[in-house]
């Protein structure tokens, strides 16, 4: 059996908004870390986290339900 490929990723940065986490989230500052896995979790400085998941057809919603899951639970 084949499992995704699977990275944390403990960041030290802290941010005020919404928007520039989710800027930081999409491109960071382009040497912080690769975007090579199928699903990567960043955990902030401040104990706030998101995921940047691979979106292609098939691993975009096992990763949407995950996160779903994980936050309806």
């Amino acid at each position: 059996m084949m499992f995704p490929v699977t990275q944390v990723v403990l960041d030290t940065h802290t941010y005020k908004s919404w928007t520039d986490r989710g800027k930081y989230m999409l491109h960071a500052d382009g040497k912080s870390f690769w975007y090579d896995k199928s699903f990567e979790v960043l955990v902030f400085a401040d104990a706030k986290l998101g995921v940047n998941a691979e979106h292609s057809w098939g691993d975009a919603p096992v990763v949407g339900h995950v996160m779903e899951f994980g936050l309806t639970e």
